[in-house]
């Protein structure tokens, strides 16, 4: 599985504080090696997958055959109000 982050997710990223961008550089470091792994409990909804990133953040993105395309990373709190 390939994995590209889009411009938008970069942006969001750049937001971010230094620690929760070294958790997403960490995290992607381990999903393109063990995808299946527990710390970062990814759920998967239809072309949706969302992943974990720290104990306050979630990333979202879209698989499209085997590459997942990261569009979005932020709070828990941002993350549900998407939803609302």
């Amino acid at each position: 599985m390939n994995h590209v982050a889009v411009e938008q997710f970069w942006t969001l990223y750049k937001k971010l504080p230094m620690t929760i961008q070294k958790s997403t550089d960490n995290n992607f470091s381990i999903i393109k090696q063990q995808p299946d792994h527990p710390l970062l409990r990814l759920v998967r909804n239809n072309a949706l997958v969302s992943m974990r990133i720290g104990s306050r953040c979630r990333a979202i993105g879209v698989e499209e055959g085997e590459t997942t395309i990261w569009f979005w990373i932020g709070t828990y709190k941002q993350f549900s109000n998407l939803y609302k």
